[in-house]
């Protein structure tokens, strides 16, 4: 089995991407670790700061964009989509930069103090506004679908 490998992408043609978006105000643009199946940089914009991951799966992050529409406007902490696109072969996705870590990167004294705040986190997780719905369901181009 071959690993996978994440597209490559040169700063350069992360500034075009982010320059229909923002104009000529980006600056900083910095490639960051992590990103699963992506290729992430952070970046920022008149003192506010935000990633944008690409990625060749297709369709990789509209779900992502749902979610995070869903999550944030009802004031659990998601990262706000920007924006969506593709560039060439790509998707991408543009969202605010929210401040964190990933647990992963914690030591376990780090992560035992934070155990209170992901059970709070995921019980509002629990309670999400998702309208009229019943069954189960696939997430699936921005609409709930029930089977």
């Amino acid at each position: 089995m071959t690993a996978y490998k994440k597209p490559a992408m040169e700063i350069s043609e992360v500034q075009v991407v982010l320059s229909k978006y923002f104009g000529s105000d980006v600056t900083g643009i910095t490639p960051l670790k992590g990103g699963n199946l992506s290729t992430v940089f952070s970046f920022t914009v008149l003192e506010k700061e935000y990633v944008i991951k690409f990625s060749d799966v297709a369709g990789s992050f509209e779900t992502e964009k749902f979610i995070s529409t869903l999550l944030s406007s009802q004031g659990i902490p998601f990262p706000p989509c920007v924006g969506l696109g593709n560039y060439k072969s790509l998707n991408y996705l543009i969202s605010e930069k929210i401040e964190g870590h990933n647990l992963k990167s914690c030591s376990f004294e780090q992560q035992h103090r934070m155990i209170p705040e992901v059970i709070q986190i995921l019980t509002r997780m629990n309670h999400v506004e998702i309208g009229s719905t019943i069954g189960y369901l696939w997430i699936c181009k921005f609409e709930w679908q029930w089977r």
